[in-house]
């Protein structure tokens, strides 16, 4: 089974309603248009997996604001793609159950730190929800420490066991 990652269009946008469906319970199902934006945003930053010509996974990351991350099925502003943002963000990685275990999301997740670490981040972000937090762990991403208030919207808007995590790199040069 080979799996082919290609750049996120238009066009995929309703298999990655599909996907997510299968992915997520209903509260974390983000409307489309909302994603639809953070692709316009960063279409760098949001791949599909192939497999036999059936989109399996997604991606969506773009650079963002370590102390104001966005909100579950929340716009992004234009500012999250502007001068002073201090991180990159992973927003979503999702994989169809029937094809989970077969190293998609860590494929994924290692496109995002590429594509972070050549803008010259030091730092992707990301929020844990749904039990994965020592998936990422593993990974290398640690829980964020604070500021309180971050943490507070955090859980607010992805729900209580939600952990906000971050991943940090040397820099370059």
């Amino acid at each position: 089974m080979a799996l082919n990652f290609i750049p996120m269009t238009r066009e995929d946008l309703p298999d990655v309603g599909r996907i997510q469906e299968d992915a997520y319970p209903d509260y974390f199902l983000e409307d489309l248009s909302v994603l639809a934006a953070k692709r316009e945003l960063c279409p760098k930053g949001c791949w599909m997996c192939v497999v036999d010509e059936t989109p399996v996974g997604y991606m969506f990351s773009h650079p963002g604001h370590l102390s104001s991350p966005p909100g579950l099925n929340t716009m992004l502003k234009n500012s999250h793609a502007s001068a002073g943002v201090d991180c990159y963000f992973i927003h979503d990685v999702a994989v169809m159950s029937s094809h989970r275990g077969l190293g998609i999301a860590r494929a994924f997740v290692e496109r995002a730190i590429r594509a972070a670490m050549m803008d010259g981040h030091i730092t992707v972000a990301l929020v844990s929800v749904q039990g994965s937090r020592s998936y990422w762990e593993r990974l290398g991403f640690r829980p964020v420490p604070g500021p309180e208030e971050t943490l507070n919207y955090i859980r607010r808007s992805y729900g209580e066991a939600a952990c906000y995590m971050v991943k940090r790199f040397l820099a370059s040069g």
